[in-house]
């Protein structure tokens, strides 16, 4: 994958996520999620883990961790992103080293899977499975019509 089409991404990702955002009131995930998710388009193991990492950090936040202890804030979204990390080492381990650790994809993808978390805890999964999803398709197809040109 080409350093500028990355860029592009990233740039083309924080503008529409913004659009969005100040259009509908609707967060997708974070201003570089969607971005992160159109990369990961073509690798369909990487983009599913990510929604799904976020949605496990989610409710084992949410629903396990915030009995014990109090969560808001930075420590709560440091919980998201420990939570997330400890299931990307679990799913790696899983499927045989799938995710290289030291790949800049793999390592953003916990923090998306973070961010994703944070935001459902937020505004709701609905609201933001469909917001991210929306913001994704939108950027993936721009990237690919700026890449034809």
């Amino acid at each position: 994958m080409e350093l500028s089409y990355v860029y592009t991404t990233i740039i083309l990702g924080i503008v529409v996520s913004l659009i969005f955002t100040e259009l509908t009131g609707i967060s997708a995930g974070g201003i570089v999620v969607p971005a992160y998710l159109a990369l990961t388009v073509n690798e369909p193991t990487i983009l599913l883990s990510t929604l799904a990492i976020g949605l496990i950090a989610y409710v084992a936040v949410e629903f396990g961790l915030s009995r014990f202890m109090i969560l808001y804030g930075k420590r709560k979204f440091a919980a998201f992103v420990f939570i997330a990390l400890i299931l990307r080492i679990i799913l790696n381990l899983a499927l045989n080293g799938v995710f290289d650790a030291l790949d800049a994809l793999t390592s953003v993808g916990v923090i998306t899977a973070a961010l994703i978390a944070s935001t459902i805890a937020k505004q709701g999964v609905l609201y933001t499975i469909l917001g991210t999803g929306v913001v994704t398709a939108i950027v993936y197809a721009g990237v690919e019509l700026i890449a034809m040109i």
